[in-house]
Order: C-alpha cells, then structure tokens, then sequence
C-alpha cells in the first residue's frame, strides 16, 4: 500500500508539473505562472540568433502538446521589478516563442518569480540584481558593462551577438557542458572572441577579393 501511495504521489507530481500554469496575477505574485512572452522584460541585451531561428523553427512545427511540455520544461526564473516580471534565464527559449509565426495562444511562456523587489528604488532594484548576476551588461560587440537600464526591454529588440552564437553549436557538439554558472555561455562566447574564432565584419569579403585581384 505505502509503494502504491508513492507511486501515485509520483504520477500526480508528473501530471502537475506538465500542466500550463494560470495566469500570473495583477499584480503577480511569487510562484509559478503563465505570461505572454512579449510582457517579460529582459536582462540581456543580445542573444545568439542562430539557437533562436533554430528554436524557432521547433515552435511553429511542433505539435500543441509537444510545445506545451517545451514551454514548461524551458520555465524562465524570474524577478519582479518594479516596471514588471524580469526573467533571469531562457531568453532564447521566450524570444522564439515571440518571434514565431504561430497563433497568440502559442505564444505564452512560464516564468517562475523568486523574488519579489517590486517596491524596491531603481537604485536598490539593479545593486539587487547585479548582485546576484542576473544581469548581463555586454553588448552584441561583446563591449561592457552598460548601465542595466539600456539593457532592459522587450525579446523582440534583442541584438545578434555572433560568438554567443558559436558558444550554443560548440556545447550542442559536446565541446563543454551545462552548467549552473550564471551567463557561462556568455562566458564561453567571451572566451571565443577573445581568440578570434570568428572572422571580423567585412573580413571575409576583403578576403575574397584580394584572392580574385
């Protein structure tokens, strides 16, 4: 009997977590929710646009269901500020649910919010975050820091930064793996440009010319 109970405790715990949360609240408050991905405000400013077009392409093929389980295995941690819900992590994940060409109902994310910092000062707002690293302040150069309020805003004005990019198909051919270290694929791009694995704009077109010249 106490091995039927556990496995039924299992089996409702499964159910749970691949059912799409409710709507987040007004105002929202700390637990897990449903968003539309165009109303979560970003902590980046760049992301690799290579996993997000390949992601892309996943959403507007995939089936109801099979992007519900995505949507929920790909929840955003999330912090709530004072202009709204931050997410800290999957900004890939939320941008191609945005950027596709599907239905609006396709088109919400889960988020689950941590923190509540809503009543915080702007000031108070990004000394918290910045100290807990939830914010990356480079730029689609790989240049920074920039003051977090040019780095906030929507998932649809994201900037290309290529090396971030080259980081996604590196660790997708097992050239490193997963980690728990906040923006280590941003870490891993760094570390890319760094050594210049990527040839410069207009690199490859004077290149080109000087081999027919």
């Amino acid at each position: 009997a106490v091995v039927f109970l556990a496995l039924v405790a299992v089996v409702s715990s499964a159910a749970v977590l691949k059912k799409m949360p409710d709507a987040c609240s007004s105002p929202p408050n700390i637990g897990t929710c449903s968003i539309y991905a165009g109303d979560v405000i970003r902590t980046q400013s760049v992301a690799g646009f290579a996993e997000i077009q390949c992601k892309i392409k996943f959403v507007e093929t995939a089936s109801k269901s099979d992007l519900e389980d995505w949507i929920i295995k790909h929840t955003a941690p999330a912090v709530l500020g004072p202009k709204g819900i931050y997410i800290t992590d999957h900004h890939h994940d939320l941008a191609s649910l945005l950027l596709a060409d599907v239905s609006q109902d396709k088109k919400t994310a889960v988020v689950d919010i941590q923190y509540d910092w809503s009543s915080y000062s702007e000031e108070e707002f990004y000394r918290s975050m910045l100290d807990n690293n939830f914010m990356w302040l480079n730029d689609d150069l790989g240049q920074g820091p920039r003051d977090p309020r040019t780095v906030e805003g929507s998932l649809d004005a994201l900037a290309n930064y290529p090396y971030r990019s080259l980081a996604w198909v590196v660790r997708n051919n097992a050239g490193y793996g997963k980690t728990e270290i906040s923006f280590a694929d941003f870490l891993w791009a760094q570390f890319f440009q760094q050594n210049g694995l990527l040839p410069s704009p207009g690199q490859d077109s004077r290149n080109s010319s000087s081999s027919s010249s």
